[in-house]
């Protein structure tokens, strides 16, 4: 650490004195306020000439060469040679390379301040016409350089050389420097539409960390926006981020200026305005009044609006067409695997998020939920808190709805842990009503309550994420006895959808809901009515999840000897479907069902399943209803214990289950939903006598004794079948 020198030498044996005794036990070196002021005192004793080829070392760091120093030096090679051993044998620097970063700081700190910006700007300038990484050159614009007014044609290069060095940064994950390069750039650029294409890149990238911060950051832009001529893309995307942030009426403010002017806007910004405007309708239909649009004419083009916004496009169009029922099993599909092509980036965050949900929205559990699970692998090392958040999101719902209510609230949990509830915007209202809603499967109400009483402002009801937690708000009313608000919460929610055009099942089943209300207080011929236009709704759609919770509650309405038919008709399809929630809440139905009638053991078959079920799912409310000694309701004034990541271990028998054959797999399943063999015969079109022949098979290759021991989830691939 000394090179030999005396004078270094002792100054560190003074650093050593003065520190920790633990130190000077273990004789460690130390580095303090002595040695960086010898290094000095060396360089100073040592003449100007000297200093000034060290203060050049120090800058130029890595890229130090003999030619480098010669230039910067105005001297020959030779020369510049010369000094570089000179500083070798001072002790400070060995092969031209500082011994230790604290003698290279104390001769940067020791440069003049007038004269330091100087001369890192040549020596970054040095370096980029030497071709030298971008990020090798965008390290000496950092600092002092920012604090100088540079002339406009080294203000270009420079900026590029940033810009370049934070996208590089980027492919790195090596967010923060990417950050201030951005910022450094966005200092130095004297081009005024430049400056503001920086400044919204910065905010993208700072969205990864904390929405709230990229919509800062663009505060400096949003009045200037409302106020000058527009022309440029980025006045969409901010207005995407002010709809977000719940600044609605900003966003109109420009979105109205943008019309106004639409005659002198660009053929790009045309294009682009009419995606977002789309958009709009399905994400803020209450924005969207305002801005008449006829979005219908997009969903089924064949090509993108530009090359740039494809993705954009897809998932546009897709979620259009899932949520104003415009979409056919093979258009989505169609689309579903033109999305998967795309990582996640800044720029594809939103669109992938976007076609996840419009799956989701579809019933396509099983899709979302690998996709999900591939994009969330994809950015494990990423640091941005902003895209797990948002993907934790979609896992939690995607968990809500196959019927693992406390998956949901781990994931939910999760995306909160990421980002907190204000830094969500009106977002928050789709992560809250998963939240909610498996809250109220597990039947911890006060937990529910407790997130309800998280603000949701004015904003939040203007968009579908308001949509959907009033329609979770409504079914918290139900499950503390307020039918009468949910009620109310049922009907607004379906007024809203109708008129901003989203009545789609896979959205909120709004009628099923307000049903139930009903038959709390009394008008089964209300609920009816509300069922049957349900039904109706589901035509082209009626294996899916919505149809399966639509049947169950078509059988409340319906006359008692016609119930447990339609509840088995619900229990095939949800189990075909993975929804494990559902299915114990239908079979839980079945059992009263078969009760009322007189059925007393196939109430008991039913209300057993029933009770597997909803203690594997953690539906304390199923299990309360069924068992009320196995009630998991938390007593008042006790904390709920964490719940464990694994699922449920399967039950013994399951093991046999790939021995079934396709026939056996499908007598199995129907005889564990309590279908009698007759009816098992009469829907898979054989005799008794093989439905008998098949259960005997499946008792000794299961290992159980009667259809009652049968599993009932893990038969769902059979089902399926």
């Amino acid at each position: 650490m000394s090179g030999g020198s005396p004078l270094l030498l002792q100054a560190l044996l003074r650093d050593l004195a003065d520190s920790v005794p633990t130190a000077r036990e273990r004789w460690e070196p130390v580095v303090g306020e002595h040695f960086t002021q010898a290094v000095g005192v060396c360089l100073r004793r040592s003449g100007p000439r000297t200093l000034q080829a060290a203060q050049w070392v120090a800058l130029l760091g890595d890229s130090t060469s003999k030619e480098l120093l010669a230039e910067c030096l105005d001297t020959s090679p030779a020369s510049a040679h010369r000094l570089l051993r000179i500083l070798d044998t001072m002790g400070v620097t060995d092969a031209g390379r500082f011994r230790h970063l604290a003698a290279r700081a104390a001769v940067v700190d020791g440069i003049p301040e007038q004269d330091r910006a100087g001369m890192q700007l040549r020596c970054a300038r040095m370096l980029y016409d030497r071709g030298a990484p971008a990020t090798q050159v965008a390290g000496h614009l950092l600092g002092q350089v920012g604090q100088v007014e540079l002339p406009a044609e080294q203000a270009a290069w420079a900026v590029s050389v940033l810009r370049e060095a934070a996208d590089r940064a980027l492919t790195d994950n090596r967010v923060e420097e990417a950050i201030a390069w951005l910022r450094q750039a966005h200092r130095l650029c004297t081009d005024k539409a430049e400056r503001g294409a920086i400044l919204f890149h910065l905010a993208r990238v700072q969205w990864r960390h904390s929405p709230r911060a990229a919509l800062r950051c663009l505060d400096r832009v949003t009045k200037p926006f409302m106020q000058e001529r527009f022309g440029t893309p980025y006045t969409l995307l901010l207005v995407r981020y002010l709809l977000i942030s719940g600044r609605h009426q900003e966003a109109q403010g420009i979105l109205h200026r943008l019309h106004r002017e639409a005659d002198s806007l660009p053929d790009e910004v045309h294009a682009e305005l009419r995606l977002l405007e789309m958009w709009m309708t399905v994400s803020f239909p209450a924005v969207a009044e305002h801005f008449p649009n006829d979005q219908s004419q997009g969903v089924r083009r064949s090509g993108p609006v530009t090359g740039r916004d494809e993705l954009q496009w897809q998932s546009a169009r897709l979620l259009v067409g899932v949520l104003n029922g415009g979409a056919d099993s093979e258009f989505i599909s169609e689309v579903e695997q033109a999305l998967r092509l795309y990582q996640v980036t800044e720029a594809t965050l939103e669109p992938l998020v976007m076609g996840m949900s419009a799956l989701i929205f579809a019933d396509r559990l099983d899709s979302a939920g690998s996709w999900c699970t591939s994009l969330m692998d994809d950015i494990e090392t990423v640091d941005a808190p902003a895209w797990h958040a948002s993907l934790s999101a979609q896992r939690a719902e995607i968990a809500l709805r196959q019927g693992d209510p406390r998956g949901a609230v781990r994931m939910g949990e999760r995306a909160l842990d990421f980002i907190d509830a204000e830094g969500w915007g009106v977002e928050i209202g789709g992560l809250l009503s998963t939240l909610v809603l498996a809250h109220v499967a597990m039947g911890w109400t006060e937990g529910a309550d407790a997130l309800l009483q998280l603000p949701a402002t004015g904003p939040l009801h203007e968009s579908r994420y308001g949509l959907q937690y009033r329609y979770a708000r409504a079914h918290h009313h139900l499950a503390v006895g307020r039918p009468h608000a949910a009620l109310r919460d049922f009907l607004d929610c379906g007024t809203l959808m109708r008129r901003w055009n989203l009545d789609a099942p896979g959205l909120a089943l709004w009628r099923v809901g307000a049903a139930e209300a009903l038959l709390l207080l009394g008008d089964q011929a209300q609920a009816k009515s509300l069922m049957d236009d349900q039904w109706a709704l589901l035509a082209g759609r009626r294996t899916s999840r919505s149809a399966g919770m639509t049947l169950r509650m078509c059988a409340a309405v319906t006359r008692p000897e016609r119930r447990p038919a339609l509840l088995r008709q619900s229990a095939e399809i949800l189990q075909s479907c993975g929804d494990r929630y559902e299915l114990a809440r239908t079979l839980a139905d079945l059992a009263d069902a078969h009760e009322a009638l007189g059925e007393s053991a196939r109430a008991r078959h039913a209300s057993r399943k029933a009770l597997r079920l909803a203690q594997a799912c953690g539906a304390a409310g199923i299990v309360a209803r069924l068992h009320p000694a196995q009630s998991a309701e938390p007593a008042a004034g006790t904390e709920r214990q964490p719940e464990s990541d694994a699922a449920p271990a399967p039950a013994p028998q399951s093991e046999g289950i790939n021995e079934l054959s396709r026939a056996e797999g499908k007598v199995a399943a129907l005889a564990s939903m309590g279908y009698s063999n007759r009816e098992i015969g009469d829907r898979l079109h054989v005799t008794i006598s093989t439905v008998e022949q098949h259960l005997t098979r499946v008792y000794r290759k299961l290992n159980v004794n009667s259809r009652d021991d049968l599993p009932t989830v893990s038969l769902q691939p059979l089902v399926s079948s």
